[in-house]
């Protein structure tokens, strides 16, 4: 993760938790084939300290991307069809958004 953004430029170092913006992001693959979860991907922004009078207060918001493996994709039609469903191919690519705030 990295500060990209700070209300007071960086000027004020006695600030511990300055109003700023941090962005971040990660990357993995599984090269094991028996591993659900090929792919793995992920952004988000935070925004710390929005309120000075509030210092450990954030919001942030995240994409996330999954790939799953093409034999856990066909598991998961096998079980579809097995409980009744269609049986339809199922997508491998996944993208999830999220909000919050701690």
């Amino acid at each position: 993760s990295q500060v990209v953004w700070r209300a007071d430029g960086g000027a004020d170092a006695a600030n511990p938790n300055p109003t700023s913006i941090q962005a971040y992001t990660s990357l993995a693959y599984a090269p094991d084939p028996t591993i659900p979860i090929r792919w793995n991907a992920f952004a988000g922004v935070t925004l710390q300290a929005p309120d000075q009078s509030r210092p450990f207060d954030r919001y942030g918001v995240k994409v996330n991307w999954q790939r799953i493996a093409p034999d856990y994709a066909q598991f998961l039609s096998d079980a579809n069809v097995i409980s009744g469903g269609t049986g339809a191919p199922y997508s491998r690519d996944k993208f999830v958004f999220e909000a919050n705030a701690h």
